[in-house]
């Protein structure tokens, strides 16, 4: 918490509520052991430690889109803006997220047979999906980690940003690793069920050495490399995905500072012909005479065309454009 306020990053929000949650579920796990007939306890205690990891999962999505539009000279991995890399594994690390936490709360030790049985098996697929996603999302590194490197050997990276990224990149191929082996240890202890025939449930031992260990190492390892100390200056600033930019316009129905004007809604520097204080209701359009067109210029423009070049040859020498429209100016009715 101290380093996202000095940094002032406020992603490391999502990292933040990692480390609470774990704490938290330790606390309460610590508390039940004074008070082992209070289930309200345990499965307060179970449910956190099973889903406070996907916050750190998270982080790790988040952070990665950061490096890629920080450090990647062409700002994507495939064809793939970090802005939509972020959303995607995101919002599938969330949907992962509730599966877990249904389960969790369906397998707590208040509960019957059947449904803790049913629970383990909805929570063990929520944490497959986590670890198919964290497959997918590790194919996006290595294709990252590779073009980095082809970049540097052909001299596209600048000299500030040559080395930071292996630091950041490093730390997250550490931080899949333990939420990994995190997985794969709650799978096989999920999957011999809760009876007295599998003995990981109430093995307090492996779970720390599996559990909170890769864990505490997960969150440690981006407490010890803050993103923010290699991901600064006026490009860490993450841009606004295409989805933002559309709900955000969308909502206002406006084109948004912030959305840079990249969608066609109307802004505030385009009124209706109705808002302008100049013209009344009783007002018309018609064409000015002919022998008034000299006092107005008007010329086609090219939008293909850059500023400078529009009423320029290639030679430098200006040359005219000759009229092509017509001009129109307001009447008034006769009262």
């Amino acid at each position: 918490m101290g380093q996202a306020i000095l940094y002032r990053n406020g992603f490391c929000w999502v990292i933040i509520m990692a480390a609470l949650w774990e704490t938290i579920a330790y606390a309460f796990r610590a508390l039940g052991s004074k008070n082992q007939q209070s289930s309200g306890i345990a499965t307060v205690a179970q449910i956190l430690v099973l889903v406070a990891p996907i916050w750190v999962n998270a982080f790790a999505y988040m952070v990665f889109a950061r490096i890629v539009h920080f450090y990647s000279p062409t700002r994507k991995v495939w064809i793939f803006s970090p802005s939509i890399l972020a959303l995607v594994f995101v919002t599938l690390d969330t949907a992962s997220f509730v599966i877990q936490l249904i389960g969790g709360g369906m397998a707590g030790p208040g509960a019957s047979a059947d449904s803790q049985h049913t629970g383990l098996n909805v929570y063990m697929g929520g944490i497959g999906m986590q670890e198919g996603f964290i497959v997918l999302f590790l194919g996006s590194v290595i294709k990252f980690h590779r073009d980095q490197l082809r970049a540097e050997r052909i001299g596209r990276l600048s000299a500030e940003k040559i080395t930071g990224w292996r630091w950041l990149i490093w730390s997250l191929y550490g931080c899949l690793l333990a939420i990994t082996v995190r997985i794969i240890y709650r799978l096989a202890e999920f999957s011999a069920g809760l009876g007295t025939s599998n003995p990981l449930p109430s093995n307090e031992a492996v779970l720390y050495v599996l559990e909170s260990t890769p864990m505490f190492l997960a969150i440690l390892v981006w407490n010890t490399v803050h993103p923010s100390r290699f991901v600064r200056g006026e490009d860490a600033k993450m841009p606004p995905s295409w989805l933002s930019r559309h709900l955000c316009c969308c909502y206002h129905q406006r084109r948004c500072d912030r959305c840079h004007g990249k969608l066609g809604h109307i802004g505030a520097h385009h009124h209706r012909l109705a808002d302008e204080p100049e013209l009344e209701n009783n007002q018309e359009m018609h064409p000015v005479p002919k022998n008034l067109r000299s006092l107005a210029a008007a010329a086609p423009v090219d939008p293909f065309l850059d500023a400078p070049s529009r009423n320029s040859s290639p030679n430098g020498n200006t040359r005219s454009v000759p009229l092509s429209c017509t001009v129109y100016r307001p009447r008034d009715f006769p009262s």
